[in-house]
């Protein structure tokens, strides 16, 4: 599993938590993954499979680091950010839903392959004239 879908995975999973019990909110990750695999981790989740096979650390870890990097975004968008260029984007999909951006112009700078697939998941959704596609085979 890529990096970017593993993530995705991650903050899908939350997504099935009662919303006051969420730690970040990605409405788009599904769209990335496959809705066993969300059910599966959700499923580890509850019954402490996660936390007996040692990856409950890194779950939450990655949870928290979602909304910690969104708390300084919408935070600098407040004081006037004037872009956003977001390195190895992956499946990220803070541009299309943090509104405090409004049109500050974010540069997505991924491998051409992540970002096709990207577009494809995301036909759905109408993307922002603020969003470059940037293509690095880093």
């Amino acid at each position: 599993m890529s990096t970017a879908r593993g993530v995705a995975l991650v903050r899908a999973a939350e997504m099935l938590r009662p919303a006051g019990e969420r730690i970040a909110s990605d409405p788009n990750a599904r769209s990335f993954v496959n809705p066993l695999n969300v059910f599966g981790l959700r499923f580890m989740q509850l019954t402490g499979l996660s936390r007996l096979i040692g990856i409950e650390p890194m779950l939450t870890f990655a949870i928290v680091r979602e909304q910690f990097v969104e708390d300084i975004v919408v935070a600098e968008a407040a004081k006037g950010l004037a872009q956003v260029v977001i390195l190895g984007a992956g499946f990220d999909t803070r541009a299309y839903r943090i509104a405090a951006l409004g049109d500050t112009p974010v540069f997505e700078v991924d491998h051409p392959v992540t970002q096709t697939q990207k577009r494809a998941a995301l036909r759905q959704i109408a993307i922002p004239d603020s969003i470059r596609f940037v293509s690095v085979d880093f």
